[in-house]
C-alpha cells in the first residue's frame, strides 16, 4: 500500500525508473527545494514595490524577471490611472 502511494514518482515517464527507485527521497526533496526557491524569488521581487530601482535583473532558469517585473509596474499604473480617470468622471 505504502508503494502505491508514490506510484507517481515510480513512473518512469517521469523520472528514470533506476533513479526514482534508489532516490524517491532525494528526488521529492528537490521538488520541494524549486518550489521553495521559486516562491522566495517571487516573494522578493513582490517587495520591492516600495524601493526605487531602474534596473532589476534576476535570471533564474533562464528566465529575466526584469522584463516581467517592469511590465508589470508600468501596467499597474497604467491600470491605476484609468480606473482613477473613471471614478472621476
Amino acid at each position: 500500500m505504502f508503494k502505491w502511494l508514490f506510484y507517481y514518482w515510480l513512473n518512469p515517464t517521469d523520472t528514470p525508473a533506476i533513479e526514482s527507485k534508489l532516490n524517491l527521497w532525494a528526488y521529492i526533496n528537490i521538488r520541494i527545494f524549486k518550489i521553495k526557491v521559486t516562491s522566495q524569488i517571487v516573494y522578493y521581487i513582490l517587495g520591492l514595490n516600495n524601493i526605487y530601482m531602474k534596473k532589476l535583473k534576476i535570471f533564474y532558469k533562464n528566465l529575466s524577471f526584469e522584463l516581467f517585473y517592469l511590465k508589470l509596474l508600468n501596467y499597474l499604473v497604467l491600470l491605476i490611472i484609468l480606473f482613477s480617470l473613471v471614478i472621476f468622471l
